[in-house]
């Protein structure tokens, strides 16, 4: 897997997803650096991209970097909080706010 997904982002050096999944395989197969590289490369393609900054905060708080990990997550629960939000429906004004009676 790790050769295709190399492949993909050689061809498409933008492709967010294929950046994040060549991370992962290279994480699991105990490839950190890489794994590290290939994370923050899918970062720049997409900076929404939380499932990069949840696994960077993971592999930053193994190495035991406090603070890297600390700044991913923190990120990560940004991006979790904004994507909520866009799940609610639009606040409705209360009748009479707009300055007209109904």
């Amino acid at each position: 897997a790790v050769e295709q997904l190399q492949s993909a982002v050689e061809l498409h050096p933008d492709h967010a997803a294929a950046w994040f999944g060549l991370g992962f395989c290279q994480e699991k197969v105990g490839d950190t650096e890489e794994a590290i590289a290939s994370y923050e490369h899918a970062i720049a393609a997409d900076p929404s991209l939380r499932n990069a900054h949840e696994r960077l905060a993971v592999m930053y708080a193994a190495m035991r970097e406090p603070a890297a990990a600390e700044r991913e997550a923190a990120r990560a629960r940004f991006i979790k909080a904004r994507e909520a939000r866009a799940l609610l429906p639009p606040a409705r004004a209360a009748p009479g706010a707009s300055g007209t009676r109904p």
